[in-house]
């Protein structure tokens, strides 16, 4: 599987799975009652699931590269942003965002297969 690949399947597995902070239940509690009826208590711990070990990975190997490649890796694949409007929001031309793309998918590919100690500044 390409690192692209691999970002692609992280960045929609953040989509679904943010609460962007606010705190919402990964379950309203409509679908809560249609699953264990109209007493379904309170959310439990066992509400919550693991994550899958090929997005931990890559959440982990973003964890380690250098704070810019993780927000370009955000933006693009989390947040969904295309390559113009970031050329608009770096204010870099074609070439050069195409560089910091590939900059940030060999510096996540080589963190996955090769990870460091400790992360980059």
């Amino acid at each position: 599987m390409s690192i692209e690949q691999r970002l692609e399947r992280w960045g929609r597995y953040m989509q679904t799975a943010a609460d962007f902070g606010l705190g919402y239940p990964r379950r309203t509690v409509l679908h809560r009652c249609i699953v264990e009826g109209p007493a379904a208590s309170a959310p439990t711990k066992k509400d919550s699931e693991p994550v899958p070990a090929e997005i931990e990975a890559v959440e982990a190997a973003l964890n380690r590269v250098p704070p810019r490649d993780k927000r370009l890796a955000i933006l693009i694949y989390a947040q969904k942003k295309d390559v113009p409007s970031l050329r608009r929001y770096y204010r870099v031309s074609r070439e050069i965002m195409d560089d910091m793309i590939a900059r940030m998918h060999n510096r996540v590919e080589s963190e996955i297969y090769e990870p460091s100690s400790s992360p980059t500044a």
